[in-house]
């Protein structure tokens, strides 16, 4: 399920196939399709692609999205964060 935020798709773990376990770790619970969409952005669908990445021990793909997020004190901190 593919989100559209001004009138621009964007790419969500939703589309990557996510698991409850990986949900579970991502958001801390189950997170609902409409409040996912409800409040989201384009550099926060990368982040949350970024760490599905990371929980998937897949790196490569991980910093693929890292690199797509735009505002680069954001992705910084998340680097920071997911390398301690």
């Amino acid at each position: 399920m593919t989100a559209i935020l001004n009138n621009k798709k964007i790419e969500t773990v939703f589309d990557h196939g996510v698991k409850q376990s990986e949900m579970d770790s991502l958001f801390g619970g189950e997170e609902l399709y409409a409040d996912y969409y409800s409040d989201i952005s384009v550099d926060d669908a990368y982040a949350d692609l970024y760490f599905l990445y990371e929980i998937r021990n897949n790196h490569n793909q991980a910093i693929i999205f890292l690199n797509r997020i735009s505002d680069e004190n954001y992705k910084n901190r998340l680097s920071i964060r997911c390398n301690h």
